[in-house]
């Protein structure tokens, strides 16, 4: 997970052998979208507001899963 300057998405990684995109909040809780070019994935980290882009290019356009109970911590096959 790569921590960014958000108001409301404190990190985020990516999986692109499997092409999940995983985002966490400040709440603690972490979205696991599926199916995530890595085209989107690279769209959101260069955005100006991770925020907007996620709402308009991420939300409701891939399947998601959500838990607080996501480890990603130790993931090591993360692309910056």
């Amino acid at each position: 997970m790569i921590s960014v300057l958000s108001s409301n998405i404190s990190a985020i990684g990516y999986d692109a052998a499997a092409h999940h995109l995983y985002v966490r909040f400040h709440s603690g809780t972490t979205y696991r979208y599926s199916g995530v070019p890595s085209s989107i994935h690279s769209g959101l980290m260069n955005a100006t507001s991770k925020d907007s882009y996620l709402t308009h290019c991420i939300k409701d356009r891939f399947p998601c899963s959500t838990s607080s109970l996501i480890n990603v911590n130790h993931y090591d096959g993360w692309t910056v």
